[in-house]
């Protein structure tokens, strides 16, 4: 009810062309609200000032402390924050933050596809169980809606959606290099990403370019690290070793 509520209220915020996060933001189903709920309340200011880039701020902070994390929705109220202040750094980096949680919820969800609701149709017969007539029928069901089917389509969507999530990052990360070229945890970031994404080819070259524009910077031994796994082979999405560094101190910034 809360979720129709919120997509009624608030169908009349067309703020320009970037009004379509906002508007699928609002359309989601806050279970749990309740009057004293912190999204609510941000909720309800927002629709009053729809172009508070704070309050879009607190709501990506928010919803990313939730237990779970309600980072799919984070990371919809940072596009919109991004959309209000398309050159803050401090935007771009939460944005940015956001989208490589969703990729690591997704390729933790790789490890475990689930089967779907339609698997419950493999547990369905019209003929009693481990008799001629139920064997045969089992064996005309289509390939796609046996347990493996239904797997590999979990899996191929799944799939997508990190590829996705990771290329959006990476995309995010080029944005801020081109607002602080000379730092060089943006240029680290858009190689580490790259190898996320599943591009090893092109994250070598990357990672490459990174140890030769900043051959100094504390990150180089983990990048040529990073290049021996790619040219050898290993899994470039969940390799244990070594730790990416963390993301570069952000200067004080507005917005």
């Amino acid at each position: 009810m809360l979720a129709i509520i919120f997509a009624v209220s608030f169908a009349f915020l067309g703020v320009g062309s970037g009004s379509g996060a906002l508007n699928d933001l609002f359309s989601f189903n806050w279970f749990g609200g309740g009057s004293g709920d912190p999204v609510e309340k941000l909720l309800k200011q927002i629709k009053k000032d729809p172009e508070n880039p704070a309050l879009l701020r607190d709501l990506g902070t928010t919803l990313d402390s939730r237990t779970p994390p309600r980072i799919d929705d984070a990371v919809l109220a940072d596009e919109r924050w991004v959309q209000l202040r398309p050159r803050s750094v401090d935007a771009l980096n939460a944005l940015a933050t956001e989208l490589g949680k969703q990729g690591q919820d997704i390729t933790t969800s790789l490890q475990t596809p689930a089967l779907g609701p339609l698997a419950g149709l493999n547990q369905f017969s019209l003929a009693p169980q481990n008799t001629p007539l139920a064997k045969a029928l089992a064996a005309q069901r289509p390939d796609q809606f046996t347990d493996s089917g239904l797997q590999n389509a979990t899996t191929d969507g799944l799939e997508s959606k990190r590829r996705q999530a990771y290329t959006k990052r990476l995309t995010t990360f080029q944005r801020l290099a081109r607002i602080q070229p000379a730092d060089p945890g943006w240029q680290f970031q858009i190689a580490d990403t790259t190898r996320l994404a599943g591009y090893r080819r092109l994250a070598i070259k990357r990672y490459q370019e990174f140890i030769r524009r900043f051959p100094d910077d504390g990150s180089v031994s983990i990048a040529k690290d990073y290049i021996k796994q790619l040219q050898t082979g290993q899994s470039t999405a969940t390799p244990t070793t070594p730790t990416t560094p963390s993301l570069p101190t952000l200067p004080s910034s507005t917005g």
